[in-house]
């Protein structure tokens, strides 16, 4: 081979080599360049949040959140379980989440609903929240009224229930938060938080109804009612009459007779009488009066209302005039009388 010959083939040789080196580093340097591989998961922006928050009688709740991810933030999917940590339980859904409670079965009780975001790289993130479930009304519960009778002036209206499963360990029950307090006829008597006296003065004599809603946390409620029996009316207006009204050497009789208006408790239950200004002592009509001299009498009508009674004093005092002492011979001079 001539010298030509070999020059040609040399550089050929050097050619070659040349690019086979080329396609070497080329080929070493894809892996890097084409297959960069993407292991950072995605994030959560947001939540995720239970809407509505805590304890709940809802029929659904929302569970909503955002997330990103920084290589493809469009392409992020979400799924989500209750109550689980098998990841056969996840199920797809892009939110916002709304959860049946009804048709999903779930008990009162506390649940745990996790979400799960993949990004396009198959790289997933998982946040919990958790929600809180009663749907389960107070316990049945009696309101009492005291005095149980006609009343004027306070009523103690007394009453207390529990929620069930407020006490269980795990809790079931979120708990009693508050009674409200109705009158029929009267109106809303505001938030109560256990016995308190019911002010029945103003009222018009009647029977009302005082209705009691005991509400939990989640907002069930269960309603207790008692009547109150109000007299706030005294007895109708009455004379006194006495058998005369001039001086007598006898007990003097007087009589008095009234009722109670039908609106109240419809009973007199007793009269007293008052001689002079005196106290007021129990009695009967009619009232024989056998003190001598002039005195002035007031009779008054006592209802039944508890605990104190409507009273009604007689249309004006009354006099009686009594002298059963016989004249007394005065000295030398005549008879003399002391009355």
């Amino acid at each position: 081979m001539d010298k030509a010959a070999w020059k040609s083939l040399l550089g050929w040789i050097a050619h070659l080599s040349a690019t086979v080196l080329i396609a070497l580093l080329v080929v070493a340097c894809l892996p890097g360049l084409a297959f960069a591989q993407d292991t950072a998961p995605p994030t959560f922006v947001s939540g995720p949040t239970a809407n509505p928050g805590g304890w709940t009688n809802a029929d659904t709740i929302t569970i909503t959140w955002t997330a990103t991810d920084d290589t493809t933030p469009e392409a992020v999917t979400a799924e989500y379980r209750i109550d689980s940590s098998e990841d056969l339980d996840f199920t797809p859904d892009d939110g916002p989440l709304v959860l049946d409670i009804v048709s999903l079965g779930l008990l009162d009780g506390k649940h745990t609903v996790d979400i799960r975001i993949t990004d396009a790289a198959g790289n997933p993130a998982v946040a919990s929240v958790d929600i809180y479930v009663d749907r389960t009304a107070p316990s049945p519960f009696t309101a009492t009224a005291n005095p149980a009778t006609w009343t004027k002036g306070p009523v103690m209206i007394a009453f207390e229930t529990t929620d069930p499963g407020a006490e269980d360990m795990p809790q079931t029950g979120s708990g009693i938060d508050y009674y409200s307090v109705t009158v029929d006829g009267i109106g809303d008597q505001g938030e109560q938080f256990g016995a308190f006296p019911l002010d029945t003065t103003a009222y018009p004599s009647g029977i009302y109804t005082v209705r009691v809603t005991a509400h939990d946390i989640a907002g069930n409620t269960t309603t207790s009612s008692v009547n109150v029996q109000v007299d706030n009316d005294p007895p109708a207006a009455f004379d006194a009459t006495p058998d005369t009204t001039d001086w007598t050497k006898n007990d003097v009789s007087v009589s008095f007779l009234t009722f109670d208006p039908l609106l109240g408790s419809g009973i007199v239950d007793h009269y007293e009488v008052s001689i002079d200004g005196g106290p007021y002592v129990p009695c009967t009509s009619p009232y024989t009066m056998t003190l001598e001299g002039p005195r002035t009498l007031v009779i008054r009508a006592l209802d039944s209302a508890a605990p104190e009674a409507n009273i009604r004093e007689c249309n004006a005092p009354i006099t009686t005039l009594i002298d059963k002492t016989p004249p007394q011979l005065d000295g030398f001079f005549g008879w003399g009388d002391s009355g």
